[in-house]
């Protein structure tokens, strides 16, 4: 993260590399005082990206090619090539050629013999402009950096190839006396690098970096009690061996039941609850809710190793059917007990223990299982909460600070009763005079009329969701009530996934009425019936694409691609991008729907586990165009963790 002020300019902006060679920006910035665009001070949002060509070794540079301001106003487009060598002594040297705004200042006719580039026809933004990447004059561009010892001091030089024409014209922000700038950074820490620096022979910038991998957790490693040591049955002629072949126990009255309830309490201990339990002395088959884990191969371990403990040496097969911590079955594995037993010290344990377990799809089902009295279950919680707004041109950020009430009473396995409600204690989201000039139905647009409504008290969602298995590897989900804050009506989706493979598939299909804005149950009169079919395929532990295509909340019809990244912790980033029958100018501001999205894990930012994950949706503006429904508890995003080759990836966790 970065924070800039120069010359009346102000800039935030947020990096990441979305692979090895892939580096994408997202810019906020502020033009104060510009009395531009019909805004006194203007803000702009933008996207970079960059790519590494060649990585570069010993004094043989790294080459990269960028694109500034992809889908933007074009205020700050600009493209570039660039090599940076490093040098002995803590020296780099980098030298590019720039087009648009880097090509600006010194140029010369385009090597490529582009030499038109188009004006910019953006309009409202959101528009890639790519019949103007590199092209129009070129420019040279360079610097050197000088990094002491240790890496806390930076001492940098620069030539600037951007005239900054829009800036020190007639607007008059600053003089641009010399193409030269000069400037100092500090690394205060880890996570915090700060910098002056004096810019075109005129003016002080100053700009604090934010610096954190995500690979990294701020408290450390995991802290959390070592698991119970895997119980190893006599074999040979050791003193209970002959117990193996033994069933009488079976019908033993009371065997059972005593065998659920000791097996019940050690795992609670591990923070798993058993809900259902059955054997016939071969086989022992629970079914367990994981309140604890935010990895599922170490929550199936710890059944298995209190299984072990607890089990009569006759039981030779667990299989374990975990449910997440609403109670959605998840996962179903088999575990070979004489394989927990051999394996439990062998240096190639988490590989030969994949080889060994069979993994199916979660069973609904609990006929003839031994039922715990837990049912009906209620939970719920109480704290603070944050909405906020972003990126209005009136004020960039706003917030509401209050306390959320919300909760589950699970009636029976699959049957849920689910809300929320908030009271906001202070925070100004009411206080924002921009209202919607859609020329669509208001879907998403009037978030400010919802906002000033419930600053009294507002009710997020509140639903009757049934959940149920419709056939092999084919999930099911009922849904009706207030789906969300903007819609009521009843949602139905099914999903095809099987453990074994990449791809899976669903359908959406939802019949809504949108809800009033400052009453709690009621209605509008705008009806809409919206769905969409999806695919969703892990290319591999790390990426995974998904493609939903249907009818919007607008009754628009088009599709939506996300691309997402998950990384050894557990976070995922991703990016999306909607395109639909709408046009740019219907469209409005931003001419498409498009975003950020995220999941950060509770368990990276503490260090103990958690299975409890945040998500974020960053988009630079909220319009009606490809608006879909914000429901709780789709299937897919409480059941893809055990999709393809993800949980084979972080089956090493079995043994933590």
């Amino acid at each position: 993260w970065k924070v800039a002020y120069f010359a009346s300019s102000g800039r935030i902006q947020a990096t990441f590399q979305a692979l090895p060679r892939l580096t994408g920006t997202f810019r906020y910035s502020v033009l104060r005082d510009c009395n531009c665009f019909g805004f006194q001070n203007y803000y702009d949002r933008s996207v970079d990206v960059q790519y590494q060509l060649l990585t570069g070794s010993g004094l043989w540079p790294a080459v990269a090619v960028g694109i500034r301001d992809i889908g933007g106003t074009g205020i700050y487009g600009a493209e570039y090539i660039v090599a940076t060598s490093r040098l002995p002594g803590g020296l780099r040297v980098s030298g590019g050629l720039g087009f648009g705004r880097l090509g600006s200042f010194g140029g010369f006719a385009n090597p490529f013999g582009l030499n038109r580039r188009p004006r910019w026809r953006g309009g409202t933004g959101g528009q890639l402009g790519a019949d103007r990447w590199f092209r129009g004059p070129a420019a040279l561009f360079g610097g050197i950096e000088w990094r002491s010892p240790g890496g806390r001091w930076t001492l940098k030089a620069e030539y600037s190839s951007d005239a900054y024409d829009y800036e020190s014209g007639n607007r008059g922000f600053f003089a641009r006396r010399s193409p030269i700038n000069l400037g100092a950074e500090y690394r205060v820490g880890r996570f915090l690098r700060v910098g002056a620096y004096w810019m075109y022979g005129d003016a002080l910038l100053l700009r604090g970096d934010v610096i954190f991998n995500p690979k990294e957790r701020p408290a450390g490693g995991s802290i959390e009690p070592a698991p119970q040591p895997v119980f190893h049955r006599p074999t040979g002629r050791q003193p209970g061996a002959e117990l193996r072949d033994d069933l009488s126990w079976v019908e033993v009255a009371g065997a059972k039941e005593r065998s659920m309830a000791a097996l019940a309490q050690l795992l609670e201990r591990d923070g798993l609850r058993l809900e259902a339990f059955r054997t016939d002395g071969r086989r022992a088959e629970v079914v367990v809710r994981n309140r604890r884990y935010d990895s599922l191969p170490q929550a199936v371990g710890r059944t298995a190793r209190d299984m072990s403990r607890l089990m009569p040496v006759s039981v030779e097969i667990f299989q374990i059917t975990l449910l997440d911590l609403e109670g959605l079955p998840v996962l179903e594995v088999e575990v070979p007990r004489s394989a927990l037993e051999a394996l439990s010290d062998d240096v190639d344990a988490p590989e030969k223990m994949w080889q060994a377990v069979r993994v199916r799809g979660p069973r609904f089902d609990r006929t003839g299982f031994m039922e715990r009295d837990l049912y009906p279950m209620l939970h719920w919680r109480i704290g603070p909460y944050t909405d906020t707004s972003l990126f209005d041109p009136a004020n960039p950020a706003r917030i509401d600070v209050g306390v959320r009430l919300s909760g589950e009473y699970e009636l029976a396995p699959g049957v849920v009763l689910r809300g929320s409600v908030k009271r906001k204690l202070f925070g100004n989201l009411d206080q924002t005079a921009r209202r919607s000039n859609s020329v669509l139905p208001h879907v998403r647009s009037d978030f400010a009329l919802y906002n000033k409504g419930g600053q009294n008290g507002a009710i997020d969602y509140l639903t009757a969701d049934y959940y149920f298995k419709a056939g092999s590897d084919l999930y099911g989900r009922l849904t009706g009530g207030l789906l969300e804050r903007m819609f009521a009506g009843v949602a139905g989706e099914l999903l095809w996934q099987r453990p074994d493979s990449p791809l899976a598939l669903g359908l959406e299909l939802a019949l809504v009425q949108q809800r009033a804005f400052d009453a709690p149950f009621g209605l509008q009169d705008y009806r809409v019936a919206t769905g969409h079919a999806s695919l969703y395929y892990e290319l591999s532990p790390w990426y995974r694409v998904q493609l939903d295509a249907g009818r919007y909340l607008a009754g628009d019809w088009g599709g939506t691609l996300t691309v997402t990244r998950r990384f050894d912790n557990g976070w995922e980033v991703g990016a999306f991008v909607t395109l639909t029958n709408v046009s740019p100018q219907q469209f409005g501001e931003g001419s498409f729907d498009k975003g950020i999205v995220f999941w950060i894990p509770a368990s990276w930012a503490v260090a103990q586990p958690v299975p409890k994950v945040g998500h974020g949706v960053l988009r630079p503006i909220t319009r009606d165009g490809g608006a879909r429904l914000d429901l709780q508890g789709r299937l897919y995003d409480r059941l893809h963790r055990q999709a393809g080759t993800r949980l084979e990836a972080a089956w090493g966790r079995f043994w933590r």
